[in-house]
C-alpha cells in the first residue's frame, strides 16, 4: 500500500512565490525520497521564513510566509489554494520598512497568535488569528520592544555631508 506523500512549502524568490512540493518515499530508509512540484502561488515581496500552524487532522496547516520587502505575513490557505490574508507588520519610515523575517506562534484550540521579528525597526509585531477557520480575519495587534530604526535616516544624511 502506498503512503500519502507529504506536503513541503518553500518560499522562493523570482518569482516572489510559495512553491508547494510532495515528498514521496521518506518512510523507508533505504529509498530515496522524490520531489515533485504540484503548484506555486505568488506571494508578496521578499518572502523568507515559512511556518504552518495546524488546524487538526480534518483540515491542511495554515501556512505562514514573512516577507521582508512588502513588509507583511502572509497567510496561504492549502484548502482555498490561495494567500488569503496580508497582514502589515509596522509602519513605513522613511524608505525602510519593518522587515519582517522570523516567525513563531503560540496556539490555544482554535486560535494562534503569531510572532514576527521585525528586521527593519527591531521590534516582534504580534498578530492574532482569533480563529484558525477564518485566517483572512488576522489582525496586527501590537508591537513587542522599541523601534530601534527611529533616527538612523538623519543619522546617516548627517554622517554623508
Amino acid at each position: 500500500m502506498a503512503s500519502q506523500p507529504r506536503r513541503l512549502y518553500v518560499a522562493v524568490r523570482d518569482p516572489d512565490s510559495l512553491l508547494i512540493v510532495d515528498v514521496k518515499g521518506i518512510e523507508k530508509e533505504s529509498a530515496s525520497p522524490s520531489l515533485t512540484v504540484v503548484g506555486a502561488v505568488p506571494l508578496p515581496g521578499g518572502p523568507t521564513q515559512v511556518t504552518l500552524v495546524s488546524r487538526g487532522a480534518s483540515r491542511s496547516a495554515l501556512v505562514l510566509v514573512s516577507c521582508s520587502d512588502a513588509g507583511v505575513v502572509a497567510i496561504y490557505d492549502p484548502d482555498v489554494g490561495q494567500v488569503v490574508a496580508q497582514v502589515s507588520v509596522g509602519q513605513q519610515s522613511g524608505t525602510q520598512s519593518s522587515q519582517p523575517f522570523g516567525l513563531a506562534f503560540q496556539q490555544a484550540g482554535n486560535a494562534a497568535r503569531i510572532f514576527a521579528s521585525n528586521f527593519g525597526d527591531g521590534r516582534v509585531s504580534v498578530i492574532d488569528i482569533a480563529d484558525l477557520n477564518n485566517p483572512q480575519l488576522a489582525r496586527l495587534v501590537a508591537w513587542l520592544g522599541v523601534r530601534q530604526d527611529v533616527g538612523q535616516s538623519a543619522q546617516c544624511q548627517e554622517e554623508q555631508l
